[in-house]
């Protein structure tokens, strides 16, 4: 089985990016515990407010193993 190493980017990045990376991390979990995933080939994202940049899952990943981090 494939395991990411576990690290915090809490302090690490900006108030803004947290937050959304706590709520996405949050939504996945919601998708996994009503089994509405489709394994590894779908994705929620969720862009950081005032850029251009936005989050997805690590390819990989089950939904329910997706962290804020």
């Amino acid at each position: 089985m494939f395991q990411l190493e576990k690290f915090s980017l809490k302090g690490k990045v900006s108030e803004d990016e947290w937050q959304v990376r706590v709520d996405l991390a949050a939504c996945y979990r919601l998708v996994a515990d009503h089994r509405w995933g489709d394994l590894i080939y779908t994705h929620l994202s969720a862009r950081i407010p005032n850029t251009d940049h936005y989050l997805v899952n690590a390819f990989g990943l089950t939904f329910d193993e997706v962290t804020a981090s």
